[in-house]
């Protein structure tokens, strides 16, 4: 059930043109298509959006599954990853996995339930039935008008990873925040109860390096041109200019992190990684607390969690990155080898309930 205007029209569209068959994944977009041969041996799906498989990387080692082949040669593993899925997509194609026979399940999503388009109304739970509703009702705001500039011009800004943070006056995504959350919470919650094999679920990534996507200008009337000319290389006078012409918004608690870093202070830099991304009213990376939900379903569904944070660190480092969220080659061999363990585990407890 939806309370006010329902999930963006984009949203649904990104479920409904990718589907399991027999054969493997097929999309309306053929270049997202992955084909699956007869099984021969235990088979792992992974499930995600780009961070797990963008078929237009020129390099497959940016692929952690494709690390996790590597280590784990005994079984098939088959990345579904599909650009700008959600939660809800995922859960969708993993109530349709029975027809690839698969042993183990990895999910890795998270940040497009943030960083897709901003829509207005209170939203509550997912449930699958409903989803042809939201398609019939669907109505959004995006990301590029929060930030009230051309629409070309903010969509350039994402596309290419812009290392400047753009301005705007808009706290809407902030303010339905909550919301998202819930409805992240409970798409997640779906995609694993729709699982019938067990589940590997993994937090999730992000580049500290790289600054917010956004800052609020509300009440700042010097943000701005601050922003135009700020030099993000220069952590000390960054904090001081951007408390004073930004207040306590996201790129100042961006700098006082990488501030901290410089003084060794690990718990204040976390700190301060947390509220940047808290304060980020253009959310490109999923905040922490996504990661709180993650750990907590993966206790309350008994998945087999991959807690990132733990084995590469909460600000992991910027060579395992290409922009704010996708993995590098080297992030790629890194995040894989955290899975492997677990899909091993996996494989395990499969293997006894078969």
């Amino acid at each position: 059930m939806t309370w006010g205007r329902p999930r963006p029209l984009d949203n649904w569209l990104r479920v409904s043109r990718c589907h399991l068959e027999p054969v493997g994944l097929r999309c309306a977009e053929p270049g997202n298509n992955v084909d699956v041969g007869p099984r021969s041996r235990p088979r792992v799906l992974v499930f995600g959006g780009s961070s797990v498989r963008n078929p237009f990387d020129p390099d497959p080692e940016m692929w952690f599954a494709t690390t996790v082949q590597a280590l784990v040669p005994e079984a098939e593993v088959v990345n579904l990853g599909v650009p700008g899925l959600a939660a809800v997509g995922v859960a969708a194609l993993v109530s349709q996995a029975p027809v690839l026979d698969p042993d183990v399940i990895v999910i890795y999503s998270g940040h497009n339930d943030f960083n897709q388009d901003v829509f207005a109304g209170r939203i509550a739970a997912t449930r699958m039935w409903m989803l042809p509703v939201y398609a019939a009702l669907s109505n959004s705001w995006l990301h590029s008008l929060l930030a009230r500039r051309p629409v070309g011009q903010a969509r350039q800004s994402f596309e290419l990873g812009a290392t400047r943070t753009l301005a705007t006056d808009d706290d809407f995504s902030l303010r339905v925040r909550p919301e998202i959350l819930a409805r992240y919470q409970e798409d997640l919650r779906s995609a694993l109860s729709a699982s019938r094999v067990p589940v590997v679920l993994s937090t999730l990534m992000r580049n500290a390096s790289w600054p917010p996507q956004g800052t609020l200008t509300t009440g700042h009337p010097g943000c701005a041109a601050f922003l135009e000319h700020a030099n993000l290389n220069q952590p000390q006078s960054l904090v001081e200019g951007a408390e004073a012409a930004c207040g306590d918004e996201a790129l100042t608690w961006w700098a006082r992190m990488h501030h901290a870093i410089t003084h060794h202070d690990d718990a204040a830099a976390a700190a301060a990684w947390g509220k940047s991304l808290d304060r980020d009213p253009l959310p490109m990376r999923a905040p922490l607390i996504a990661d709180d939900t993650i750990r907590e379903l993966a206790a309350a569904e008994d998945a087999i969690l991959v807690d990132l944070s733990l084995g590469l660190g909460l600000m992991p480092s910027g060579r395992y990155f290409r922009d704010t969220l996708h993995l590098s080659a080297d992030g790629g061999r890194a995040v894989g080898a955290q899975m492997a363990p677990a899909v091993r585990e996996a494989l395990t407890r499969s293997a006894a309930l078969r």
